[in-house]
């Protein structure tokens, strides 16, 4: 990831390992992917780490008990308290950045591309879509369930 184009936006943000960002991107796929397309997902981060077919599979194949498309608008105007913390960001540059949820909602707009932002592994996610959304991914009893927006499009 380019970190000068990050700087003129002003985004504050730390490099993570490439096992930790690896790690997040492998638990948001065994958490939140429909059980039939984790293998090609994996697959395709192996393969390509993360490229746009790899964030086409995901945003069609995501399981709707765990996350929620809010299509509302690009981005909330306010977002869910539970989601308000450090997580680490990935996008097409493959790196993956610890930075807060705002920050990562700015840099997927500006690059105009897909990112995750994943919060705790496998729990609590949020999925950016470079144009139409976010999708919010949580595996928990109470609060950070996802409520907002409809479940995940088919055929994007």
């Amino acid at each position: 990831m380019r970190c000068d184009a990050l700087d003129r936006l002003g985004i504050a943000r730390i490099a993570c390992e490439p096992a930790e960002a690896g790690a997040h991107v492998a638990a948001f796929i065994a958490a939140f992917v429909a059980v039939d397309a984790r293998e090609r997902a994996t697959a395709l981060w192996r393969r390509d780490g993360w490229g746009p077919r790899l964030s086409k599979l995901l945003f069609r194949r995501l399981d709707p008990r765990w996350c929620a498309l809010d299509d509302r608008q690009s981005r909330p105007s306010h977002w869910p308290a539970s989601f308000l913390r450090q997580g680490v960001y990935v996008d097409r540059g493959g790196d993956g950045l610890l930075m807060s949820l705002e920050n990562a909602s700015s840099a997927s707009l500006a690059r105009c591309r897909d990112a995750l932002f994943s919060i705790e592994p496998g729990r609590l996610a949020a999925l950016f879509h470079h144009e139409w959304g976010v999708v919010w991914c949580a595996i928990a009893a109470g609060p950070t369930t996802p409520t907002i927006g409809s479940s995940p499009r088919k055929g994007r």
